[in-house]
C-alpha cells in the first residue's frame, strides 16, 4: 500500500478534528488543555505529508522538521499552560 497526499490529508483532518471535539468536550480550561497536543499532531500530519508530496520541493526533510516544530510549541503549549492553571490552586 502507497501513501498518497489524500491519505496523509485525510488522517491529519480526522486527528485535528478529533482535538476539536476534545476542546469541546471538556468543562474545565485545564482539562481541555489535553486536545492541544492533539491539535497539534493533526497539523504535524497535514505538514509532512504536503511536503512529502510537493511539486517543488528544495529539501524534503522541510516538513519533517516542521512537524516536529509544531510538536513541540503544542508540548510547550501545554506544559505552559498546565503550570499556569496549577498555580491558583493551593495544598
Amino acid at each position: 500500500m502507497s501513501v498518497t497526499l489524500v491519505a496523509c490529508l485525510v488522517v491529519g483532518s480526522a486527528v485535528a478534528a478529533c482535538g476539536a471535539l476534545a476542546v469541546l468536550w471538556r468543562r474545565s480550561l485545564g482539562e481541555s488543555l489535553v486536545a492541544l497536543p492533539i491539535l497539534a499532531a493533526g497539523a504535524a500530519i497535514c505538514l509532512a505529508g504536503a511536503s512529502r508530496f510537493a511539486a517543488l520541493r528544495q529539501d524534503p526533510l522541510t516538513g519533517q522538521e516542521m512537524a516536529i516544530m509544531v510538536s513541540l510549541v503544542a508540548l510547550a503549549g501545554t506544559l505552559l499552560g498546565t503550570g499556569w492553571i496549577g498555580r491558583g490552586t493551593g495544598r
